[in-house]
């Protein structure tokens, strides 16, 4: 027996598959020139409408699909048109159409306002997208970047707008963007693949342009997005990392140095000038700079073009802090530069005193002499720096110690006249009887430079030493 519930069945369930063919069936659609030629054949979607051939047809001819105007037959079609509703087979003609020129003011306005209802009012009349202000070089996309109007930006990339194009000094939109902090507007340029590290003609890239501004949050986008972190760039040769150090305004240079350290900015990358960002925070005197690149593990041992390390430049400017940090990264303390001078010397001879107790106490060698044979306790007393003095002689400096020439840390105080700080080396023990290596005494040197206090505490000095008695042992 025929059963007619399961025919009901069959035929429902053929219903069903029916809807799904005739869903998701392809139609095949022919593109004509004005002439007559084929310049496409596309097999869409059932559900496509006119638009998505304009769409293709942007892709393939690299034309904005705003300067294109479809018809099927005498009959033009609006981007909404349903294409399964057109006689099959579809044969469409495509025109291209010509640039309204005096759209594009209005586009440039528009661009600049934030109008983007205008925008595409415009481009829809066939407002050319790469139009620019004739004065300026600016393009609707360097205006609509600047000022922040990233759904203005999306609609002119779809409209093909030339998206790498460079103002008269080089800047791209991407720049615009970068330099102003416009995060949303990057986004969009970075989905249309512009060119992230674009460089202006003095060679400024948008990442250092978003570091020299101080903008964070465009700073960690641009490294999200692979920017070119340890490039050295621009006339003066920099890094981004370096440029932070330099030029990067107030509370944002933390961040900023923190962020870039994370995204495997080279802490040691030097500039152009063989300076690293170590050695700039030093120069800067910013011990919170040089505390963060230290663990991050920048290197306490690289020296710029004149031979100088941080130790040694910490040293020398009497930043006691940043001293102690380069220490704790475990600095040499007894590094020498071209010219021999240790940082110790360097405190020593620049008067830094509390620079001098940390390294002594650090147990850098105290005696370990410059080039020229001078130690930091001669240095101390050519210049008459008393407390210095003490504070070497406190932590064992040898006070007989010569320079090449012969000359020990009695002498030369003698020569220049630091009353006390004789004083104070004899009374600790130092010699009063080396002589220079021409044969000069302390005294004699003294006499020539006129400086008679001094000759009367020498002499007054070796008579008190020729009065001691001499024990005799029976």
């Amino acid at each position: 027996m025929f059963d007619f519930d399961e025919l009901e069945d069959d035929i429902e369930s053929s219903g069903r598959c029916l809807k799904v063919d005739v869903q998701w069936q392809k139609i095949s659609i022919t593109v004509l020139g004005i002439s007559g030629e084929t310049i496409a054949k596309l097999s869409l979607h059932s559900s496509a409408c006119a638009k998505h051939v304009k769409d293709h047809l942007q892709d393939m001819r690299s034309v904005p699909n705003f300067k294109m105007q479809l018809a099927c037959g005498s009959h033009v079609l609006n981007d909404a048109d349903r294409l399964l509703e057109l006689a099959q087979p579809i044969t469409l003609t495509c025109v291209f159409l010509h640039t309204d020129h005096k759209l594009n003011e209005v586009l440039l306005i528009a661009a600049e306002d934030g109008e983007l209802k205008t925008a595409e009012r415009a481009l829809q009349a066939n407002a050319d997208p790469n139009c620019c202000d004739v004065a300026g070089g600016w393009t609707a996309l360097h205006v609509s970047s600047q000022n922040g109007h990233a759904d203005l930006v999306e609609l002119l990339c779809k409209a093909k707008a030339l998206m790498d194009r460079r103002m008269p000094d080089g800047a791209t939109p991407m720049y615009m963007a970068a330099q102003g902090g416009r995060c949303n507007v990057l986004r969009a340029l970075c989905r249309a693949r512009c060119d992230i590290n674009a460089m202006k003609h003095d060679g400024y890239s948008p990442l250092l342009a978003a570091v020299e501004m101080g903008h964070t949050e465009v700073v960690a986008l641009l490294c999200q997005q692979r920017a070119a972190i340890n490039e050295v760039v621009g006339h003066a040769g920099v890094t981004p990392l370096a440029l932070t150090m330099q030029k990067t305004p107030g509370d944002a240079r933390v961040q900023l140095l923190r962020l870039l350290c994370s995204s495997s900015a080279d802490v040691d990358q030097p500039t152009k000038d063989g300076t690293t960002p170590l050695i700039i925070a030093l120069r800067q005197r910013y011990p919170h700079a040089v505390r963060i690149l230290c663990e991050a593990g920048a290197s306490t041992d690289k020296t710029d073009r004149k031979g100088l390390f941080p130790l040694r430049i910490a040293s020398e400017m009497g930043q006691a802090d940043s001293v102690q940090l380069l220490c704790q990264a475990a600095a040499d303390l007894n590094k020498a530069a071209v010219d021999g001078a240790t940082p110790l010397y360097s405190a020593s001879l620049e008067g830094h005193l509390d620079v001098a107790r940390f390294l002594c106490e650090a147990r850098a060698k105290v005696d370990q002499p410059r080039d020229t044979g001078a130690t930091p306790l001669f240095t101390a007393a050519n210049f008459g720096n008393f407390a210095m003095v003490r504070q070497l002689c406190m932590c064992r400096a040898d006070m007989n110690l010569t320079t090449d020439n012969g000359v020990t840390p009695v002498f030369t105080a003698s020569q220049e006249g630091h009353l006390e700080v004789l004083r104070f080396l004899c009374t600790a023990g130092a010699n009063t009887q080396k002589t220079r290596k021409d044969g000069t005494t302390c005294q004699e040197i003294a006499l020539q430079k006129g400086h008679s206090a001094i000759s009367s505490f020498l002499q007054a000095h070796m008579g008190r030493q020729h009065a001691i008695p001499r024990v005799v042992r029976s």
